[in-house]
């Protein structure tokens, strides 16, 4: 678990934000390794991940690996480094190597813990869906949903995660959390934002209904007089408008009613006119 971050910009990502600091091209995977470093519960759950190093035999400092050989573009080979207090911490947490200018995007895609289990286990390990579910005994469409982030890790499924890949089951419900966490924190932000909106929209309606009150109650009792005529006029002469278009609606339709009897009628008499041949 971490406990201390070394750098802001290092924690910035950690929390799901870009970093103008370092290139936007290796956040997600940093992302991906400090939510692994977060999740372990002993330094065993780290090494079985892959390209972790000891900094020094006598000391407890290590480097873990973002791009390794995913990203053969970048000349840097960026890291994560930090110091192992036993028995779960983490602490001095700090990205290091060449830096960079990133996006202005504010958020980094969630890391799901199936994210982990395919680019950090499966990919290197060369397992295929087919054989890791077969070992795991459950179905392809549970574990390919796990690695789509469709599918919650529960306990029965990371117990059998961690059977299997020799690490704890904590690890595997700890990664959970985080993305649960994320997940949640984001969905509150959004809400948050549309109900700010709404209420604005809504202050602003109120405030204009609130002006027309305040100039309705200043007017005096030949103001109000005045304003009573004046309404009953333009009444009267929308009731007026709309009976007239009413009626020019009728005529329309009479008009159009007789024309089509007339050419019936005419229709009849041409009929009638035409000589029977026998």
């Amino acid at each position: 678990m971490i406990t201390r971050f070394k750098s802001k910009e290092t924690e910035s990502i950690f929390r799901g934000k870009v970093s103008l600091k370092y290139p936007r091209s290796i956040q997600v995977d940093a992302l991906r390794k400090l939510r692994i470093i977060n999740a372990a519960t002993s330094i065993g759950d780290l090494q079985i991940i892959g390209c972790l190093d000891r900094l020094s035999s006598n000391s407890e400092k290590y480097s873990l690996a973002i791009n390794d050989s995913a990203k053969p573009t970048l000349r840097e080979r960026w890291r994560i480094q930090f110091t192992w207090i036993q028995p779960d911490e983490a602490t001095e947490v700090n990205i290091v190597g060449d830096f960079g200018m990133g996006s202005r995007r504010n958020r980094l895609p969630n890391i799901h813990p199936g994210e982990v289990l395919r680019t950090g286990l499966m990919q290197p390990l060369g397992l295929s869906v087919d054989r890791l579910s077969t070992e795991l005994g459950m179905t392809q469409n549970t574990l390919q949903g796990i690695l789509e982030g469709k599918l919650h890790i529960d306990t029965t499924i990371a117990a059998q995660l961690a059977s299997y890949f020799d690490n704890s089951q904590e690890f595997w419900q700890n990664l959970q959390r985080q993305f649960d966490s994320a997940q949640s924190s984001s969905t509150s932000t959004i809400s948050e934002a549309s109900s700010t909106r709404a209420g604005s929209i809504s202050d602003r309606l109120q405030g204009i209904f609130r002006q027309d009150d305040d100039d309705f109650d200043e007017l005096d009792d030949e103001s109000l007089n005045r304003y009573g005529r004046r309404r009953n006029v333009l009444d009267t002469d929308r009731r007026g408008r709309a009976c007239a278009f009413g009626l020019t609606v009728t005529s329309i339709a009479t008009i159009l009613d007789l024309a089509v009897a007339g050419i019936g009628i005419a229709i009849s008499g041409s009929e009638s006119a035409i000589p029977t041949i026998v």
